[in-house]
């Protein structure tokens, strides 16, 4: 005979009839490879990947797009800096910089309600600069130095810096920025806590 729970001793019928009721009620199993564990066994629990989100500044027309897994989720209206035509060049210009950049700084205390900040010089930018001999070979160094270790570029080149998406508002539809991208606050809010660190920015002209 089979014993459940310790040595027991019954006759054949009686066996018969006792395996017969575990297996009909669900509580009878056997710990042997390739069985299958009890009902009250916890399951694997399969942590879901965090979407993957990007940004796309369109200056012309003054929009910007959120895009998770390739589609557009959210749209805003946005202002630029004083000086919207053609890409930043240099401190003062009042340009918004064109080209792939990436969030660098999350400031819950921002001047300008909240702020994600870019990673304005980008490579591109200090080999520009370097070319352009607006920058020494020392400080393209430490703006590449700085995109090695994902941290903020130093803005105290003749390049500038401290390019910013940030809230503040877009008015009547005037651009009043140094060259950062303003947003409604509400619309500030919703982006600042939605978008992670590291999240890639592309401005179109």
């Amino acid at each position: 005979m089979f014993c459940i729970q310790g040595a027991c001793k019954v006759d054949g019928a009686t066996s018969m009839h006792i395996l017969k009721w575990l297996f009909l009620s669900g509580c009878f199993w056997v710990g042997v490879g390739g069985a299958n564990p009890p009902p009250n066994a916890p399951s694997k629990v399969v942590s879901k990947p965090k979407p993957t989100f990007k940004i796309l500044i369109h200056k012309a027309a003054r929009k910007l797009e959120v895009l998770s897994g390739g589609e557009k989720i959210h749209e805003f209206k946005v202002v630029l800096g004083q000086e919207p035509q053609g890409t930043k060049l240099r401190r003062g210009d009042g340009k918004t910089p064109e080209g792939v950049y990436f969030v660098r700084i999350k400031n819950p205390r921002s001047q300008f309600y909240l702020s994600l900040g870019l990673s304005y010089p980008e490579r591109h930018d200090a080999k520009r600069g370097l070319a352009e001999k607006l920058i020494s070979k020392a400080q393209y160094d430490r703006i590449l130095q700085a995109h090695d270790k994902k941290t903020q570029p130093p803005s105290n080149t003749p390049l500038g810096g401290e390019i910013f998406i940030h809230g503040g508002g877009v008015w009547d539809g005037q651009d009043w920025t140094l060259g950062c991208i303003a947003l409604d606050n509400p619309d500030m809010k919703l982006l600042f806590d939605k978008i992670p660190h590291g999240t890639e920015v592309e401005i179109f002209p």
